[in-house]
């Protein structure tokens, strides 16, 4: 992963859970930690994770996970991040269990296990219930289309023109992991200023694309001809800041929600 992956992953996700009091035992020092990595200041950056993780503060877990995990700021060492990531979901992060799915769908520091990135994926999250638990084969290809959303998820550009032209839009992504196939449902868009026609297509075909790739990337699962299942998950396109710089201006970022998984 590159640190502009995961810099956006993280002013989008932690900062904007902390910042909106979602998280549980948010701290100062730990969006001081997000800013020093945006500003590639990895000393700094490393010495509040540490304040952090002093206190055994959940955050500060998931930020060191996040250094170790490809950021440019340390040598990569997904193992150790996969622990990070493990003792920040178990002590309530909100991010953490998403990371520590995908490392283990791609076998990154971890053995390579979709039954077990299934786990983490649907793993409960502020007091959120992660619903019905799928069980042996059913699980795995879970597993599987779960890393498939999160791997497409970083590869999903905002179209240019739509983001100039301040369009944003919804969709749901239906996702078949014996095929690959990919059709889309509920797919709306809409201006957010100016008098300009939504058009959804760039949209969808952006997140064709990302799909695409994360077939291609991802660990191949051949049990997924013999379990039938639905794999839904929304996409959101939204202008927002991608950096805590207000003087920034507002950039287009796509963003996935929970996958729903039901047999056929």
């Amino acid at each position: 992963m590159k640190l502009q992956y995961i810099l956006r992953v993280v002013v989008l996700a932690s900062i904007g859970a902390m910042t909106m009091g979602i998280a549980p035992r948010a701290h100062a020092d730990v969006p001081e930690a997000m800013r020093a990595l945006e500003a590639g200041d990895c000393r700094r950056a490393g010495d509040e994770v540490n304040k952090g993780i002093d206190r055994d503060d959940a955050q500060a877990y998931f930020a060191a996970g996040l250094m170790l995990d490809g950021s440019g700021c340390t040598r990569s060492d997904p193992a150790k991040a996969a622990r990070y990531y493990q003792r920040a979901a178990e002590l309530g992060d909100r991010n953490a269990p998403d990371f520590l799915g995908l490392l283990y769908g791609m076998g990154r520091g971890v053995p390579q296990d979709y039954d077990t990135a299934y786990r983490w994926f649907i793993h409960p999250r502020g007091g959120e219930v992660a619903g019905a638990s799928l069980q042996g084969e059913q699980a795995r290809v879970a597993g599987y289309a779960y890393t498939v959303a999160h791997l497409a998820r970083p590869r999903v550009k905002y179209p240019r023109n739509a983001e100039r032209d301040g369009i944003e839009a919804n969709m749901v992504a239906v996702f078949d992991p014996a095929s690959g196939h990919v059709s889309f449902d509920q797919v709306r868009a809409n201006t957010v200023v100016g008098s300009n026609i939504p058009k959804p297509q760039p949209f969808v075909d952006a997140v064709s694309a990302g799909y695409a790739a994360a077939i291609l990337e991802a660990p191949p699962l051949p049990e997924a001809r013999s379990t039938r299942l639905t794999c839904r998950t929304p996409w959101a396109f939204r202008l927002q800041r991608v950096t805590l710089d207000e003087a920034v201006p507002s950039l287009g970022v796509a963003t996935i929600g929970r996958t729903e998984i039901a047999s056929r």
